[in-house]
């Protein structure tokens, strides 16, 4: 999990904040990167996101129906 750590740091820090996706993709990789580069940070992340769900750290909540999701740090 190459990313786990930045993840980690940026959701931790504020349990109960939520975040976006895009949120977290650009507090993990700031600088500007061609497509190819943002979808494997993408990808990272989204599995990063799916473990912490799985032990119970992060919760996704959705709005808009389902078509909007964020995710925060489990207080």
């Amino acid at each position: 999990m190459k990313y786990a750590h930045d993840v980690i740091a940026l959701m931790s820090a504020y349990p109960g904040r939520p975040y976006r996706p895009r949120a977290i993709v650009h507090y993990v990789c700031p600088r500007p990167i061609d497509k190819k580069e943002l979808h494997a940070v993408r990808i990272g992340v989204r599995r990063v996101l799916l473990e912490l769900m799985v032990i119970g750290s992060v919760i996704e909540k959705t709005e808009d129906g389902g078509k909007r999701p964020f995710y925060c740090w489990r207080k």
